[in-house]
């Protein structure tokens, strides 16, 4: 403490003798350039005290100043040593320890240990940064940087940056940013990305990234993504992405993907997909998607549960729905608590309500058939139905099967009616218009 209290009144005694001699002028008990200086003096080793610099060019030591220059052209000199700002002070360029009440005011870099009560500010600043309001470098940083408020690189970071609004790296940052409120950075990341409300990177990240509502990332993102509300990939993602409400790829998908509303991958989705509403994948893929509602814009193949509705061009595999399953081409294994619709349907179906294609091949147990093309085993409990210029191949067991089309196969039931019949019909009714050795017989029909 008494050397601060002796700092001061030697800053005051400089102070007053620059006012009054109203010139660039300092009293130096320097010997060889090696001692004290007091005033504007140009350098020493040793300790130098100042109201404020104007053409400092080097010290060895301490120095300390009141404020800070009076134009920016004045921000000159290195200091090696100690930089003490009491309560401000500026420089060009800094190599060790930087103290201020206030403000530091570094025109070039910074290298060392940097401590302020309002703001630090350099063109490059390399090391450990405190302060209580802002941490600002207008180019390049890195290092370990805390601040109340806000650390801002206008290039580059390398290190840990924490604050307690805002951390800002315009262009790449590599490390961990923290900030309470929001997390920035304008170009790639890599490392972790965290921020209370929001953690954005403008293009590719690698790593962690998580914000409180929510994580964005402009580009590719390879890591593990999470959002309180939503997860954004802009060019797809390799890895995890969680939203409470939504996980977004904007391109192809590879990992795990999951949220609370909508799972989203813009492009081929690979791995699993789930959501507590809906999982969509707008060119299909390969894995698993799970959700209430499930929708494929491609050739999906793998494992697809609906709680409600599948829908989509193609799924192959195993398919599952609470309600409906329809798409262009369904093959594999289905299951459908109430139908099953597409233009081919091949593989074995079952559907509580009905099962309904322009071609279906395979096997299927269900309450209804509807079918241009039919072939295989088939089951319903109520009623199969062909249209005109349907065909029907294998066996086909209904209470009433109806073919306005060409039956070559065989029907079991109670009423079996062929428009044309070509093959064998067991029933207590059996019709045929065209084909069969009567038109009206009771037990069985066979085509001529």
């Amino acid at each position: 403490m008494k050397f601060i209290y002796i700092s001061l009144a030697l800053l005051m005694a400089g102070a007053f003798m620059n006012s009054a001699a109203q010139a660039q002028s300092s009293f130096d008990l320097t010997a060889g350039n090696t001692g004290i200086s007091i005033g504007d003096s140009e350098g020493v080793n040793g300790i130098r005290l100042n109201f404020r610099d104007s053409r400092l060019r080097k010290v060895n030591g301490l120095n300390a100043t009141i404020w800070v220059p009076r134009e920016e052209n004045l921000y000159t000199g290195t200091i090696n040593g100690v930089a003490l700002g009491l309560p401000a002070t500026g420089f060009e360029n800094l190599n060790g320890v930087g103290y201020s009440w206030l403000a530091l005011v570094s025109m070039g870099k910074i290298r060392g240990v940097t401590s302020s009560g309002i703001a630090t500010v350099a063109s490059e600043n390399y090391g450990v940064g405190l302060a209580g309001v802002a941490n600002v470098s207008a180019e390049g940083s890195g290092g370990v940087f805390v601040s109340g408020i806000a650390n801002v690189s206008g290039g580059s970071f390398s290190g840990i940056s924490i604050s307690g609004l805002a951390s800002v790296t315009a262009d790449h940052q590599r490390g961990i940013s923290a900030g309470g409120f929001a997390a920035v950075s304008g170009e790639s990341a890599r490392g972790i990305t965290f921020g209370g409300l929001a953690a954005v990177v403008g293009e590719e990240k690698r790593g962690i990234t998580v914000g409180g509502l929510a994580s964005v990332t402009g580009e590719q993102l390879r890591g593990i993504s999470a959002g309180g509300l939503a997860s954004v990939a802009g060019g797809g993602f390799r890895g995890i992405q969680v939203g409470g409400l939504a996980a977004v790829s904007g391109e192809n998908s590879r990992g795990i993907q999951a949220s609370g509303l909508a799972s989203v991958t813009g492009g081929e989705m690979r791995g699993i997909s789930v959501s507590l509403l809906a999982a969509i994948s707008g060119e299909g893929g390969r894995g698993i998607m799970a959700a209430p509602i499930v929708v494929s814009g491609g050739q999906f193949s793998g494992i697809s549960a609906a709680g409600l509705v599948q829908a989509g061009e193609s799924f192959r595999g195993l398919n599952a729905s609470g309600l409906i399953t329809a798409g262009e081409t369904i093959r594999g294994l289905q299951l459908s608590g109430f139908g099953i619709a597409g233009r081919d349907v091949s593989g074995i179906s079952f559907a509580g309500g009905f099962v309904a294609a322009e071609n279906l091949r395979g096997a299927s147990l269900s309450s209804a058939v509807l079918a241009q093309q039919l072939s295989g085993l088939h089951v319903a409990s109520l009623f199969t139905y062909l249209p005109d210029e349907g065909r029907q191949y294998g066996l086909v067991l209904a209470p009433v099967n109806w073919n306005d089309g060409i039956q070559s196969g065989l029907t079991i039931g109670i009423v079996n009616y062929a428009q044309n019949l070509r093959g064998l019909q067991i029933g207590l009714i059996n019709i045929a218009q065209e084909g069969g050795f009567a038109r009206v017989f009771p037990f069985f029909n066979y085509g001529r």
